[in-house]
């Protein structure tokens, strides 16, 4: 079978993707990766055919102002859809239709909004692909909305009025899809009341949920045919086998577990004070730290001996070898915390990292700090209770193995397989 898979955004949004094409790839599959161009030789080091797939992401020196928008949490999601995608959204259906050309299944990312259009138009099949619960908005299991981080009610609130509060969320976006009902209307198909953003993005053969249940359970008001499968774990930054480097590995090795620190590939580049901070709580805690940076990235000065700071260091190697974790929320990395089965403090930025930290509190594996509060003494607050907590510490790890079990390449694969069989019944 011929798949294309298209995905637009950061490594959360690209990495889940190479790992199914892989995975596609081993069990027979002629598979191609359209994506940001930036992103070429990532996946072409994987062996995977690549389309270039617009926008681009921002090169180095342009990418922190972008970051400052989309990182907004009043209005990095209206920045994100109305300030980079949609003003492209006539080339991304051009890039999207080359790349699919000669394909028999498309697996369309939630942003990715020509994906319905191109079906429809062409009559290629195509399955939906959700990264986070979130995008599913269910009345069951209610999310944190990201203009709303610190209120965390929906849970309890009574249905009918959880079902208000989306509609009017639902309203709210409905006008910023407008590019996409004009480009609908060119193409000559009919008109559709659904929002885009939201149900309108789901296919009716059927939806990957690329999250494990350990984060959100499957709901019964999920759109039909939706498949949980867990997540699709890919860790590598060239797309060569990773190794910690000789320098950290001997630092790991020297002294007790330390406090890892990481704001993902997005929130990294408006960091404001985050590391600088993570120092002094590090200190105020009497442990050692190792921060990651990012490339291109300022690293605090003078940093003792007990810390170290890298740009890069694969989760899956580094957390697990951690006393806790300190992160921004994004779902990758989020799962790369959960898998390593130790404590998390989460600084959620926008998007959809309130709701993920939301979950981890919720389910007693960590804390939220917010943005805004984040500094040396709320983590040392934060972070003080959670390396003591010998509960809490058994329910990561029990968590962890779960994640250890579970394949969610596998699992992708064979419901893609699945479902796509269906077509020819």
């Amino acid at each position: 079978m011929r798949i294309t898979l298209a995905t637009l955004g950061s490594f959360g949004d690209l990495h889940p993707f190479l790992a199914i094409g892989r995975g596609l790839q081993v069990r027979g599959h002629t598979v191609t990766l359209a994506t940001c161009p930036i992103y070429e030789a990532k996946v072409m080091a994987v062996g995977l055919r690549f389309a270039p797939l617009r926008p681009d992401a921002p090169v180095p020196e342009e990418a922190s102002a972008l970051a400052a928008k989309v990182m907004d949490a009043q209005d990095g999601t209206r920045a994100v859809i109305q300030d980079w995608l949609l003003p492209v959204l006539h080339d991304t259906y051009a890039d999207l239709a080359a790349a699919c050309e000669g394909a028999d299944l498309l697996l369309n990312h939630t942003i990715v909004f020509p994906g319905p259009l191109l079906s429809q138009k062409t009559g290629l099949p195509f399955l939906s692909v959700v990264l986070q619960p979130i995008v599913f908005f269910s009345v069951s299991d209610p999310c944190i909305l990201p203009p709303l981080p610190r209120w965390q009610g929906f849970p309890r609130l009574p249905k009918f009025l959880v079902r208000f509060a989306f509609q009017q969320g639902w309203r709210l976006t409905r006008p910023w899809a407008r590019p996409v009902d004009a480009l609908r209307a060119e193409l000559g198909l009919p008109p559709d009341p659904r929002n885009p953003l939201i149900e309108g993005q789901f296919s009716p053969l059927g939806t990957l949920a690329l999250f494990s249940s350990a984060l959100a359970a499957a709901q019964p008001d999920w759109p039909q045919n939706a498949v949980q499968t867990g997540f699709a774990f890919y860790d590598s930054l060239d797309g060569q086998t990773e190794a910690l480097s000789p320098e950290l590995e001997a630092f790991l090795d020297s002294g007790e577990s330390p406090i890892v620190f990481t704001l993902g590939s997005s929130a990294v580049m408006t960091a404001g004070d985050f590391f600088v901070e993570a120092v002094k709580a590090t200190q105020q805690l009497g442990r050692r730290a190792v921060l990651l940076t990012g490339r291109d990235q300022p690293v605090p000065p003078n940093l003792p001996t007990s810390i170290r700071a890298v740009p890069y260091a694969p989760h899956s190697l580094l957390m697990p070898r951690g006393a806790a974790t300190v992160h921004q929320g994004g779902v990758g990395t989020t799962a790369q915390a959960l898998r390593a089965g130790k404590p998390q403090v989460i600084v959620p930025f926008a998007h959809d990292q309130p709701d993920h930290a939301a979950r981890i509190t919720r389910a007693g594996l960590g804390k939220t700090v917010y943005r805004n509060q984040c500094n040396a003494h709320t983590l040392t607050a934060a972070l003080a209770p959670l390396l003591k907590d010998t509960a809490l510490q058994a329910r990561c790890r029990v968590v962890g193995e779960q994640l250890q079990q579970e394949d969610g390449v596998v699992r992708a694969c064979e419901a893609i397989e699945r479902l796509a069989a269906a077509l020819v019944k």
